[in-house]
């Protein structure tokens, strides 16, 4: 979707130091998702809080995409503080802690591991 494209352009502007590039698409986006009587555009933001809000954006806009799987894997590499994941199935709780979301990896799909040499994760 174009606001998906915006926030990609966004974040990667934001985490190459492009801030004036980074706020002109966060603010864009945000005009045609917030009425206009209550919208009021970011003006200025440091590095920090302009990816913060860059995110904060990217899950309200991806919600039930299946994105916010990658998006948690890919802050637990970059030791982002995200939270412990928790559910309970059948009566057993499951935590998923930080540290375990690095460790895992995406199962290669069955053909690339028949065409080549290559170890399934």
């Amino acid at each position: 979707t174009v606001g998906e494209l915006l926030l990609q352009r966004a974040e990667a502007a934001a985490r190459t130091r492009r801030n004036d590039i980074a706020l002109q698409d966060l603010n864009l986006l945000r005009s045609f998702r917030i009425k206009k009587a209550e919208y009021v555009p970011y003006e200025r933001l440091e590095s920090q809080q302009l990816l913060d809000e860059i995110l904060k954006e990217r899950r309200k806009e991806l919600v039930y995409r299946g994105r916010r799987w990658s998006d948690l894997k890919r802050f637990a590499v970059e030791g982002r503080t995200i939270p412990d994941l928790s559910r309970t199935i059948n009566g057993e709780a499951h935590t998923l802690t930080p540290i375990k979301l690095k460790l895992f990896a995406f199962k290669i799909p069955d053909l690339v591991i028949e065409n080549s040499d290559i170890e399934q994760n």
